[in-house]
């Protein structure tokens, strides 16, 4: 983490005096190097971040991502605003100057202030080898992968589109679309700690993929309000309130899948024997901060040039057959594997207790106090595993005579009145 805002601030800090360099290859040069360098510290950060967060709160992972959820959309709104505002005040330079130095100061403060985090080598050693390869072989981890990635493309699709596409027929005022777009983010920020709250309430061994269905059918929902519902022959007149509607609901389902697939991609990897420690999470946040980076690339270029091709409600029908697809796919393992897996762990622990059950009995010796070694009676409790049908009379122990002594040989015998008369040496192993 610390890495990360330090080589961010720096690029940050440097992105600024490109303005003084001359139109030239040079310029091109440094500018995609400082971008590349750039955005590997953010990445540094992004999956720190994260891992640092479910390490610390291992109990309550959907809450901690649906957080840095609501921070990261928080910035993103806020970040234009105040970027703005500090360009007037001192130029191009001055903003990147700024917001460079915060984040060096930051990473000075993370370095004397976080503690670190270490895993014990019991841990390490009981637990298989993480890496990557080994995690995407987990056959079920891909349903919340598919989640996520599903709900990247439909943001980046919608993030272009929505203005050109959808409001712009309206004749609204900027500061009327930004709040639409505002709408759909803050309807994100608002529902994610209750889908994190929802899923932490789900223990690492339950499933969350049920919210995953939930929220793909939300988006799907969503982009059949906002015109794919004319390609299903399901007529809608686009009003205003009707797309703020929409909006809301897409948000809500964005939310969803992106919570709802990082924990049960964590769940999935715990399932599967792999350590829940600080190096699985990070693994974690890496694959999904590597996947929506690149599927935000390329859905937002490849959405443009199905919209210039086929237009806006055959893409948005497309995004709508996505969503269900993961919600179907995800729904049938629910149904007939995740399901039929539960009720054979309740179905077996229903029926140990038929093959064997513990009987505890408190016996008293048969022999008197003047044949007990110590001068005290002696009582012990004796385990014995039986069917559970079958039922052990306790007087038969207890109401045994005193004056019958054991066998001196290593196994018991049943006296005259049919009482069972434990050995000498079986008092002796046990005391």
């Amino acid at each position: 983490m610390v890495s990360g805002l330090l080589i961010g601030g720096v690029c940050c800090s440097l992105s600024g005096f490109l303005e003084f360099f001359p139109p030239s290859i040079e310029f091109i040069v440094a500018s995609i190097a400082i971008r590349a360098v750039h955005a590997t510290g953010n990445a540094f950060v992004i999956t720190a971040t994260f891992t640092y967060a479910a390490g610390a709160f291992d109990k309550s992972v959907g809450t901690v991502f649906s957080l840095t959820r609501i921070a990261m959309n928080f910035a993103q709104l806020l970040g234009p605003v105040v970027g703005g505002a500090i360009y007037q005040a001192g130029g191009f330079y001055l903003p990147f100057l700024t917001m460079g130095t915060l984040q060096v100061c930051m990473g000075i403060v993370c370095f004397l202030f976080l503690p670190r985090e270490s895993v014990s080598s019991e841990t390490s050693q009981s637990c298989k080898k993480l890496s990557i390869l080994k995690v995407l072989r987990i056959p079920t981890i891909w349903f919340s992968f598919m989640g996520f990635i599903v709900a990247t493309v439909c943001n980046g699709f919608l993030s272009i589109n929505l203005e050109p596409q959808v409001l712009r027929q309206f004749n609204l005022e900027p500061l009327a679309v930004g709040i639409l777009f505002g709408i759909k983010d803050g309807a994100n920020c608002l529902s994610t700690p209750l889908w994190g709250y929802l899923c932490d309430k789900k223990n690492r061994d339950s499933s969350v993929k049920h919210y995953l269905v939930l929220s793909a059918i939300l988006v799907g929902v969503s982009f059949l309000l906002m015109g794919a519902g004319s390609v299903f022959m399901f007529e809608t007149t686009m009003t205003l309130p009707l797309v703020i509607v929409a909006l809301c609901v897409n948000g809500v389902g964005i939310g969803g899948e992106q919570v709802s697939g990082v924990v049960d991609a964590l769940n999935e990897a715990v399932n599967a024997g792999y350590p829940d420690d600080p190096a699985m999470h990070g693994l974690i946040a890496g694959l999904w901060s590597s996947l929506s980076g690149l599927v935000r690339f390329v859905s937002r270029v490849g959405s443009g040039i199905l919209v210039d091709i086929i237009g806006f409600n055959y893409t948005a029908a497309i995004a709508t057959v996505l969503q269900l697809i993961v919600a179907s796919l995800t729904f049938v393992y629910v149904v007939f594997c995740e399901c039929q897996i539960n009720v054979r762990r309740i179905g077996d622990d229903d029926n140990s207790g038929y093959y064997s059950q513990t009987f505890e009995h408190e016996t008293e010796s048969p022999v008197d106090e003047e044949y007990s070694p110590g001068g005290s009676p002696v009582n012990k409790s004796v385990s014995i595993d039986v069917p559970s049908q079958t039922v052990i009379s306790r007087s038969r122990l207890r109401n045994r005579p005193s004056t019958s002594l054991p066998q001196t040989n290593n196994a018991g015998s049943w006296n005259s009145s049919n009482h069972y008369s434990l050995p000498q040496s079986y008092f002796n192993e046990m005391g």
